[in-house]
């Protein structure tokens, strides 16, 4: 009898601290800050969110911009600057639609200043850049984006574009001519990601970017809750520790959320919800 006690008791408590490990596991794995834009017309809002915590984001900047402008992406540099992917999106503007605006380090507090801000050359006419990432090596290297019409639709080309001169070139690569390109991220084991939409077998998937090889590589078909995602996805980012964060609502509830991926099964694990348009992170 009295054995037979103490298991009763015991046990529960195993129980909870397997649930607890479990948790603790996860807890720790989600380490790392995401940055989010949230694009309000004439002006945006910079916020981030601490993986560690699940407070209510931290919000560090509210900035202005033309009305007629788009927020495209929002890409933490190697030296450790937020900027700004804009396009006009005006249909009778003349070219050099896309600029870049640097805001500085959050770390040391974000401003917005006029001269922080350079117009990228070489885009064709009617056309922007329509997403960027970090390329490998580190700090003064050139951004890798993809390039399509100013409304972000097909057919999407790839190239760099160099900080230094604001110019755009572009790269061989071969990408399907009815499909949508997106979401550009680098992992720190070098592999750029992107999502990509109307490829064989139809939905929202995980792609490779190979930029140095001159094509892109099907990784995995993206779902939730079982069932495939019939919409893209907003923006992609990796996590220092290599983790795929996505942004989305794939349950139409009106507002974006967080979102792990597995690159192995293209499940998405709700992480929590982060109503930005873009992110990315450090």
């Amino acid at each position: 009898m009295h054995h037979t006690l103490i298991h009763r008791l015991t046990l529960p408590a195993a129980i909870l601290a397997i649930v607890f490990t479990l948790f603790a596991e996860k807890t720790m794995a989600l380490a790392g800050i995401i940055y989010g834009v949230r694009d309000l017309g004439n002006q945006f809002v910079v916020s981030s969110i601490d993986l560690t915590d699940q407070g209510f984001a931290a919000e560090l900047l509210v900035g202005n911009k033309p009305a007629q402008e788009r927020i495209r992406d929002i890409i933490l540099l190697a030296d450790g600057r937020l900027t700004l992917l804009r396009i006009n999106v005006v249909r009778d503007a003349q070219s050099d639609r896309s600029n870049i605006e640097f805001l500085g380090d959050p770390l040391e507090g974000l401003q917005q200043r006029p001269q922080d801000t350079i117009r990228l050359k070489g885009l064709p006419l009617a056309h922007g850049a329509s997403t960027a990432t970090r390329s490998n090596g580190g700090s003064g290297q050139p951004l890798k984006t993809l390039v399509s019409h100013f409304t972000d639709t097909p057919p999407y080309s790839a190239g760099v574009i160099d900080l230094a001169t604001s110019q755009v070139s572009t790269l061989p690569i071969q990408l399907h001519e009815q499909a949508r390109f997106a979401n550009l991220t680098l992992c720190p084991d070098g592999i750029t990601y992107g999502t990509s939409l109307g490829i064989q077998g139809g939905g929202v998937h995980l792609v490779r970017m190979d930029f140095e090889l001159g094509g892109f590589t099907d990784i995995a078909k993206l779902r939730f809750e079982g069932k495939s995602l019939r919409d893209d996805l907003k923006s992609l980012t990796c996590s220092s520790s290599g983790e795929l964060f996505v942004l989305g609502d794939p349950s139409y509830r009106g507002f974006n959320s967080l979102f792990l991926i597995d690159p192995l099964t293209g499940d998405l694990t709700f992480v929590r919800a982060f109503d930005v348009d873009f992110i990315t992170s450090r």
